[in-house]
């Protein structure tokens, strides 16, 4: 019966989901010749996550839960923010072309999709099952020109003999942890494009720079041990693609780096990526032994800002609006270097989304996160 009554709950006007931008209009100047892309980044909550009737989301309609209803929902979000550059995990890799790329593909997107490490031992009707990042990006606007992924399972099994130097008690040894979880990280080139009357060119609209590299990651959700670790994987591969093209062009490579970090503002993982620098024996190591990466400083010389931060000054009050658990997981990281935040897309008022169903998801807002939006606007710099 109360499955029932929740189910015919009346559902309110979607006006009352409209999210405010701040500062409420763009801050670029007019006749700015510096480009300004929009960003977004959405955990699009997985549907074998969402396991209906098993109690998760008992706030919620069931009828609301279904991939027929959230799907449309979802890509309604993300076509009414109209970003530049979508990056999207917990996407299923049958979805991503059954669904996500037919449709942003009709919108002028292009797009590159990877799954979790798992899929590489799984047979193909199970493996389509399997979630991973999506990045789309608007194809008159950018060209890709190069693609990786950064499996930090794979790494781990590279990096054996380091993550275990040292270590003296082997039930401390965290090493098989991180072997256990099969994050990763998608990094995509672009290079800016401009319409004249040859088509769509290649442009260099900011320090002579030809690409941006946009990184999408999806972090374990658990260990902060874990966390730690595919967090120095990232920042060490990225700033070795860095330094590269540093060596090669003389310059830093513009970044943006966005995902579920699955990790609180006050947490190692976030104070790392933005002051580039993580203590050894850190705390939320929890006594785990990771060698060279738990018992060394670690650096990094990325520049990188969380992009809410660097407009607000500090991060929302939410990304992530669960029965269990409201908090901010989901950062969308620049490098300061060539970029500035100019405006970000806030979260309802908690209030709001307690009046509706108490939590996310619910009718309107189909994920249990919900999407980051950012303009970011390259810069000149004076050396």
């Amino acid at each position: 019966i109360v499955r029932w009554l929740r189910d015919k709950i009346p559902q309110p006007s979607k006006s009352h989901f409209v999210r405010d931008w701040v500062p409420q209009d763009s801050v670029t100047a007019i006749g700015s010749s510096n480009p300004v892309y929009r960003v977004l980044c959405y955990n699009v909550l997985a549907q074998p996550y969402v396991a209906i009737g098993s109690g998760r989301y008992n706030h919620c309609p069931d009828w609301a839960l279904e991939w027929d209803h959230r799907k449309n929902s979802i890509m309604n979000e993300i076509i009414i923010y109209n970003a530049d550059i979508v990056c999207l995990q917990e996407v299923e890799s049958e979805q991503f072309t059954s669904f996500f790329e037919v449709h942003l593909k009709s919108l002028g997107y292009s797009g590159v999709f990877k799954p979790k490490s798992r899929a590489n031992t799984m047979e193909l009707d199970i493996r389509k099952k399997v979630d991973g990042c999506a990045t789309f990006y608007k194809h008159d606007k950018f060209a890709l020109t190069n693609q990786e992924l950064v499996e930090f399972q794979q790494l781990a099994l590279q990096k054996a003999s380091l993550l275990s130097q040292g270590s003296k008690q082997s039930e401390k040894c965290g090493f098989t942890r991180l072997i256990l979880r099969d994050n990763i990280a998608l990094l995509v080139f672009l290079q800016p494009l401009v319409n004249n009357d040859r088509g769509r060119v290649p442009t260099t609209p900011y320090n002579g720079e030809d690409k941006i590299l946009v990184a999408n990651t999806h972090m374990n959700w658990e260990l902060s041990d874990v966390k730690l670790v595919q967090s120095q994987f990232l920042m060490e591969r990225l700033t070795e693609i860095n330094s590269a093209h540093v060596n090669e062009k003389g310059e830093s490579l513009p970044m943006i780096i966005c995902g579920d970090f699955n990790s609180l503002p006050d947490s190692a993982v976030y104070h790392y990526i933005e002051s580039g620098r993580l203590e050894p024996n850190h705390k939320e190591f929890n006594d785990f032994d990771y060698g060279c990466y738990s018992s060394q400083v670690s650096k990094h010389g990325l520049n990188l800002k969380s992009a809410y931060a660097g407009v607000m000054k500090s991060e929302p009050s939410y990304t992530h609006f669960a029965p269990n658990f409201v908090g901010v997981l989901d950062y969308i990281f620049y490098s300061v270097d060539h970029l500035k935040a100019e405006r970000v897309l806030v979260p309802l008022d908690e209030s709001k989304v307690k009046d509706q169903n108490g939590a996310l998801p619910n009718p309107f807002m189909c994920s249990d996160h919900v999407p980051m939006v950012a303009d970011l606007k390259f810069i000149k710099r004076s050396f």
